[in-house]
């Protein structure tokens, strides 16, 4: 089964108005995980965070995957509006794509539905905005 996680990831990559406003933390800094990597440091810029919140395979269309995406940006204590527009950039690079090609898939539609949430985090005050994206995806023909 395709991971849309790992799709977003993929296409976000290729978008140059969100990779030219991250740091330089390891994995190009976004993730496609439910966990923050252990050598994460907000320091060296701002990260974005992608993992399947819900969804399912469709079920008479067994290769369509239908996913809540949940998208985080985080940043460094009180980097509030440079992680404002790290999320903008974020959010207008995916929010109404449809069919794009990958190399593990296709994207057949994303769209943001929810607006986005600031909060700071508890544990170590670092920034985090998140939102929810609806993404529909197939994997690639070999692959599914």
């Amino acid at each position: 089964m395709v991971d849309a996680a790992v799709l977003l990831r993929e296409f976000l990559l290729t978008q140059a108005s969100v990779t030219t406003l991250l740091g330089t933390n390891q994995n190009h800094s976004i993730y496609a995980s439910y966990d923050m990597p252990e050598h994460f440091d907000p320091s060296l810029g701002p990260a974005i965070q992608i993992f399947r919140s819900g969804g399912q395979r469709h079920t008479e269309i067994l290769e369509l995957v239908d996913a809540r995406v949940l998208v985080k940006v985080w940043d460094d204590v009180e980097e509030y509006e440079r992680a404002s527009e790290l999320y903008g950039a974020v959010s207008d690079a995916l929010h109404g794509i449809f069919s794009v090609s990958l190399t593990d898939g296709a994207i057949v539609r994303a769209l943001e539905v929810s607006s986005p949430q600031e909060l700071t985090d508890p544990n170590d005050a670092w920034v985090q905005i998140f939102g929810f994206f609806h993404v529909i995806c197939v994997p690639a023909p070999d692959t599914a």
